[in-house]
């Protein structure tokens, strides 16, 4: 099944950017479109996917905080060193304020820390 990268996916050693396209297996392009990772390019598939544009609240701390967990650091982030609002978005199929991440990058950050203290270095 062809999909259309939404974040930067690494497929059989290869780098696909958000945008691009990559034919896959079923199975993982059903889950990598379920978990909101990519997007179908079958053009009757995106039209199924298309939501209806509602007024939508941001989405919690805790879902900005396990989107930033996934970035890419050599690409989702900024020169500052915070995540970019763009790729947090792309990673939650909504729209985020950079206060939102700001308080999520945070709070990531003290989290980090915590575990580094703790001498707790697991990454799931």
């Amino acid at each position: 099944m062809k999909v259309i990268a939404i974040i930067t996916l690494h497929v059989d050693g290869k780098t696909i950017l958000p945008g691009k396209s990559v034919d896959i297996s079923d199975e993982e392009a059903k889950s990598l479109i379920e978990r909101g990772f990519a997007k179908s390019a079958d053009a009757s598939a995106v039209k199924e996917q298309k939501p209806v544009q509602t007024q939508q609240s941001e989405p919690a701390i805790d879902d900005v905080i396990e989107a930033i967990e996934i970035l890419n650091p050599e690409t989702d982030f900024a020169k500052n060193g915070k995540p970019k609002v763009e790729a947090i978005e792309a990673v939650l199929g909504q729209n985020i304020s950079a206060d939102s991440r700001d308080k999520a990058w945070e709070l990531y950050q003290k989290e980090l820390e915590a575990d580094e203290a703790s001498g707790d270095d697991v990454q799931e």
